[in-house]
């Protein structure tokens, strides 16, 4: 109910333009953005957009995911495997700037070779996976502080997109309000007919820190509490 593109600002429409134009390659992209800009939504609907790829989106949370994991989850057994389990699909690396320099190095073998050798095997399995790649932190700047390996950056970044933050893009908050209210209308049985003007006003000057996100949080909040949206 939530995976739709709904907005009208400038961020929006090269989401949409990105989606129709890589959609069907195999590119790498990159995608930089706040906390709740929309970086997985956008991903996934790259992945949505590609007819042949016909697996799983698999989303791997960078940063929950310590060197063991990553061994253990991304490069065990083919049983276990999450990259195995990803063919014909895509795989996600949320947060990729929050790996270890030793996790690096083991991204980096597995981009360039399209590849791996799977814990106990003595050959290397083939992927078919497309990668798409996200962070909230400038990495052109950490290869200079010497915190991400500018091998690794120039591989993932073929094709780059950025989601700008909420406070950004303000014509899209009455956009994203309607949307949402009306998405959970139907999941709670509500029939909250609209926002008042103090609602309005006052999701317009608010910074969102927590960009869209937030504002659907709010939202859901609200409408499981309230007959009207006006306080």
């Amino acid at each position: 109910k939530f995976d739709e593109l709904v907005g009208r600002s400038f961020t929006v429409k090269k989401m949409k333009d990105m989606v129709r134009m890589v959609g069907d390659l195999p590119t790498t992209l990159l995608i930089y953005g706040e906390s709740g800009t929309g970086k997985e939504l956008s991903a996934k609907k790259v992945h949505e957009a590609n007819e042949f790829r016909k697996g799983p989106f698999v989303v791997i949370n960078c940063a929950a995911m310590s060197d063991q994991i990553l061994e253990e989850e991304l490069f065990g057994n083919s049983d276990k495997s999450i990259i195995t389990g990803a063919h014909e699909g895509t795989i996600f690396f949320d947060d990729i700037s929050a790996f270890s320099p030793s996790a690096q190095a083991k991204i980096l073998r597995l981009l360039e070779t399209r590849s791996l050798r799977l814990q106990g095997e003595t050959s290397e399995t083939e992927l078919d996976v497309r990668f798409i790649c996200s962070s909230n932190k400038d990495l052109e700047k950490l290869v200079t502080e010497g915190l991400f390996r500018e091998d690794l950056y120039y591989r993932i970044n073929v094709v780059q997109l950025f989601l700008e933050p909420l406070r950004d893009r303000i014509e899209d908050i009455p956009v994203f309000m309607e949307y949402f209210l009306e998405a959970f209308n139907d999941q709670h049985g509500k029939q909250i007919q609209g926002f008042s003007k103090v609602v309005y006003d006052y999701f317009l000057k608010y910074d969102w820190p927590g960009n869209v996100r937030e504002l659907r949080n709010v939202v859901e909040r609200a409408d499981r509490k309230s007959t009207r949206l006006n306080s």
